[in-house]
């Protein structure tokens, strides 16, 4: 008898254990979870940090763009004026040219 009742202390011990145990693991999985969970998080707003940057990165490389094109645009226009402005000089040294010769009649 004492010895079923040696027994029967040791199974409830070993049950005891092993109640605790399932108690720690169900802990430990739910801490887990709770630690995917905003690691999913994190990942997603890594991700809309990434596609932000991205869209920065393509509206950055349209300004760069237009800005060369402009940069282009502003050159042929000085390219167009200083053509007009060395015409100028010529036909105002012919007119000057014109004006000493009727003046020298």
């Amino acid at each position: 008898v004492a010895e079923l009742a040696s027994m029967t202390d040791q199974k409830q011990a070993v049950q005891q254990q092993l109640a605790e145990r399932d108690a720690e693991l169900a802990s430990e999985a739910e801490h887990r979870q709770a630690v995917q969970q905003q690691l999913a998080e994190r990942e997603a707003q890594l991700s809309d940090k990434v596609a932000e940057l991205a869209s920065m990165t393509d509206q950055k490389q349209a300004v760069q763009q237009q800005l060369a094109e402009r940069d282009a645009e502003l050159a042929s226009e000085a390219e167009h004026r200083q053509a007009v402005q060395q015409q100028l000089a010529e036909r105002e040294a012919q007119l000057s040219d014109k004006v000493a010769e009727l003046a020298s009649m």
